[in-house]
């Protein structure tokens, strides 16, 4: 699997097409951080020791934020009140600082 299974925008790749699970874990194993909601790709990023940034909204982070130690999480009440900038910075303090 590779950015066969999407577009590849500079070093990001955007899925466009229906792929397993396992390929969706392989793919995530491969990135350097994986950015997303909170779905079961960001729980997959976390088993597979992938370092990752959850965007989530109201839910409860105790019970569903994925269980790892390069899992980060951003959370607002409302998706739509996540700036692009706080993900920027959330990186760069990951990977900078």
């Amino acid at each position: 699997v590779g950015c066969s299974v999407g577009n590849a925008v500079g070093s990001t790749v955007v899925l466009h097409v229906k792929i397993t699970l396992p390929e969706l874990a392989a793919l995530i194993q491969g990135c350097k951080c994986f950015i997303g909601l909170d779905s079961v790709a960001s729980h997959i990023a976390a088993s597979v020791n992938t370092d990752s940034v959850t965007l989530f909204g109201p839910s409860n982070l105790l019970n569903w934020k994925p269980w790892s130690d390069k899992a980060r999480v951003i959370q607002k009440e409302n998706l739509e009140d996540i700036r692009v900038e706080e993900v920027l910075n959330l990186l760069d303090d990951m990977y900078i600082n």
